[in-house]
């Protein structure tokens, strides 16, 4: 396409104006995309097939594995089970015949935990029926669609019942509480979950187990289930107990501060709920050094909560919103390494609802307190956007100028960012269109100066 560009720039005559090169540009670029489309046709076909003959070679592949593999494992699982079942009689008969010694709620406790490991198992073998019945229903082979297997620990529930019921001053009891609440979740029943974690933090409030019980109370009515309304002052109270705890955890903090974000937002309390993102966005800036994103979901829950700042304030219809109330809010708490990165997305966020003055305001104030920032160049060409949206032509041929002069080859923005890393993020066609501006504004110049 470059090549293409230049090609054109030496061949057609000076005296052709810009618009002229760029319209057989185009023109030449329409021929070849459809030569494009016709060889992609032509190689999805090949890749279908290709994808079929892969996908039954890999299926045919995995069953040989899985015999080969079944034959050497299957011995050793059948060990596993025996013994498993042995040790759940011998426990049984244990409690049984102790049923008040000072080790029994521990007996009971692992007793249910076996309970949970063999129902486990049966969820699963129940799951590998269910996937091979479906395959021959989708297959026309089968009349009737299997129902989905769910899981069942009533039995490791009965025991740990039994436990905080008969030693309630256990040790124990909070970890008997907690697994009620969890195999409970795993069963899909939110409101029995929420009743034994609830029991967990009012028994013993200092338990290990009492940061995500709050959190996961939060949740609950945060978003219930089924009709349930949500309860978003019952949620922000527990979400508000987890930040109490100082081992709550890398997890737990930033996900509680984010659901409190969330919470404020929802009841458009936004002064909050600006001041939980912020607090999100700056614990993962204070610790990405030591590999807090490494983290499953950190990376996301970062970036929702840098966008949510900046929809609070696009939201916010008083003074303390808008551009100005951003202004004012960083002005307040001080400079942010990702405070650019919050403007940007305010300007996206009314540029996405066609607000094009509010996102134009954003947008030069980004390039005037930030010129040479790596975002700049996305920025400018969303100015340019901006104008052609408004169908301003004279401001967004000025803005398209401005593309090519200010971050072209040689620029100051360009010298500035030459060796940044991230440069390399920008898209291929964000760079051939800075190439193409900026080949066809120094036609037009060179044209110019011809003409007199």
């Amino acid at each position: 396409m470059k090549k293409l560009l230049l090609l054109l720039l030496l061949v057609l005559p000076i005296t052709l104006s810009a618009d002229d090169i760029l319209l057989e540009y185009e023109t030449l670029m329409h021929d070849l995309k459809v030569r494009d489309r016709v060889i992609d046709q032509e190689t999805a076909l090949k890749e279908k097939l290709v994808e079929r003959y892969l996908t039954e070679r890999l299926k045919r592949d995995k069953e040989l594995i899985e015999r080969k593999y079944n034959r050497l494992i299957n011995p050793l699982k059948e060990q596993e089970i025996k013994q498993r079942e042995e040790y759940i009689a011998t426990l049984k008969v244990f409690i049984a015949r102790y049923p008040n010694a000072r080790v029994t709620p521990a007996a009971m406790l692992r007793l249910a935990e076996l309970y949970y490991e063999y129902d486990g198992d049966l969820y699963l073998q129940a799951m590998k029926r269910y996937d091979k019945l479906l395959d021959l229903y989708d297959a026309g082979l089968v009349m009737q669609k299997p129902l989905l297997p769910k899981k069942d620990y009533t039995r490791s529930i009965e025991l740990y019942e039994e436990v905080v019921k008969k030693f309630p001053h256990h040790r124990l009891v909070d970890v008997a509480y907690y697994l009620i609440g969890y195999c409970y979740n795993e069963m899909e029943q939110g409101e029995k979950a929420v009743k034994a974690f609830q029991k967990l933090v009012e028994i013993k409030p200092d338990s290990v187990f009492a940061p995500e019980a709050y959190f996961r109370i939060g949740k609950f009515y945060f978003d219930p289930p089924g009709d349930i309304p949500p309860d978003l002052p019952t949620a922000i109270k527990n979400f508000k107990k987890v930040l109490t705890y100082k081992d709550a955890g890398p997890v737990l903090v930033p996900s509680s501060m984010y659901m409190l974000g969330w919470s404020y937002y929802r009841l458009n309390q936004y002064a909050q709920s600006v001041t939980y993102f912020v607090k999100v966005v700056d614990y993962y800036e204070a610790r990405k050094e030591k590999g807090i994103f490494k983290k499953k979901g950190a990376a996301d829950v970062y970036k929702e909560s840098l966008a949510y700042i900046a929809i609070n304030f696009s939201e916010w219809n008083s003074p303390q919103g808008g551009l100005q109330g951003l202004i004012n809010y960083f002005k307040k708490i001080g400079d942010r390494p990702y405070e650019v990165k919050v403007f940007k997305k305010l300007g996206d966020v009314f540029f996405q609802r066609t607000e094009y003055d509010n996102a134009l305001k954003v947008y030069k104030y980004i390039l005037k307190k930030w010129p040479l920032n790596i975002l700049a160049l996305q920025v400018q060409k969303k100015i340019m956007k901006c104008y052609e949206r408004k169908r301003d032509i004279e401001h967004a041929i000025e803005a398209r100028e401005k593309l090519v002069t200010l971050y072209g080859p040689g620029s100051k923005w360009y010298e500035a960012n030459k060796n940044n890393p991230a440069i390399e993020k920008i898209s291929e066609e964000m760079t051939e269109k800075i190439l193409l501006e900026y080949a066809t504004f120094h036609h037009a110049r060179a044209q110019q100066k011809n003409d007199l």
